[in-house]
């Protein structure tokens, strides 16, 4: 309870079985909310690979310094790029628009085995997404990558990328504690059928 001695929190729902549904329903008066006003575990960094990669300009300079160099050190680090489709004709606007990628640092490169005189380059970052759980759909009609730095700088081609493109993951569901909880009729409901194979529970 607050100071006041009275509850904090009115928790609101979603209720209704076969069909019929009411919004904001009241479903219980509580004092407090445990593990609800958190903030997200940082987003882990992802792991994205360049396939048949002819690099160009600040890329290909980075590659040829980085056998000498030690992997996943300050100097590996690559930064933004942008992935896009080869430019359409004039007047045509591009089918695909294109990802970003942030903060890459260059974990290591090897020859491509079916594509001659081509790289597959191995980086770790972020895709720039507005949700961390965000789908990113790979374009059907692309058969080769451009790669761009800031200010459109040409970083070169690739013929694939892999890590990028991925289906809309599950939200993360935090575990929440309702304290001081007194509950109302639907949700009383609700927990006396937990464990049973019902439509209340």
């Amino acid at each position: 309870m607050g100071a006041s001695g009275r509850p904090r929190w009115l928790l609101l729902g979603d209720v209704g079985f076969e069909g019929f549904y009411e919004d904001d329903i009241p479903l219980a008066l509580c004092a407090e909310i445990e593990g609800l006003f958190v903030d997200l575990s940082p987003r882990p960094r992802e792991r994205f690979t360049l396939v048949g990669c002819t690099p160009d300009g600040a890329l290909a300079d980075l590659l040829d310094r980085l056998p000498a160099e030690a992997l996943g050190t300050e100097r590996a680090w690559l930064g933004d790029i942008s992935i896009t489709g080869p430019p359409p004709p004039p007047g045509t606007p591009p089918s695909w628009w294109g990802e970003g990628l942030g903060d890459l640092v260059v974990l290591a490169q090897r020859p491509n085995l079916t594509m001659p005189e081509t790289v597959d380059i191995d980086l770790d970052g972020f895709v720039h997404i507005y949700d961390r759980t965000d789908a990113v759909a790979r374009p059907g009609d692309v058969t080769e990558f451009v790669l761009q730095g800031r200010d459109e700088t040409p970083y070169g081609t690739c013929g694939d990328v892999t890590g990028v493109f991925r289906a809309q993951a599950a939200p993360p569901v935090p575990q929440v504690r309702l304290l001081g909880c007194r509950p109302e009729t639907h949700l009383l409901t609700a927990l006396d059928a937990v464990g049973r194979s019902t439509d209340q529970g």
